[in-house]
């Protein structure tokens, strides 16, 4: 006779699920760890705060230049 999974079992392997999706999410999204991922904040003119992301690729220097990303939400 199988037994039924509890709840303190199906919360386990609800958060084992969620931790291989964070650590598989950064992962994809700087590319195995080739893209720097910087926050930046700053308070506009009208006091709102803003909050971007800038994506530098690793390869980026000042005597090779490459694209960034800039990432700006709502």
């Amino acid at each position: 006779m199988r037994k039924k999974m509890t709840a303190k079992k199906w919360t386990v392997v609800a958060l084992i699920i969620c931790l291989i999706s964070l650590i598989g999410t950064s992962f994809v999204q700087t590319s195995n760890q080739k893209i720097k991922i910087k926050s930046m904040k700053w308070e506009s003119p009208q006091g709102n705060l803003l909050s971007a992301d800038l994506w530098i690729p690793q390869n980026a220097t000042a005597d090779t230049p490459a694209p960034c990303i800039i990432t700006a939400e709502g």
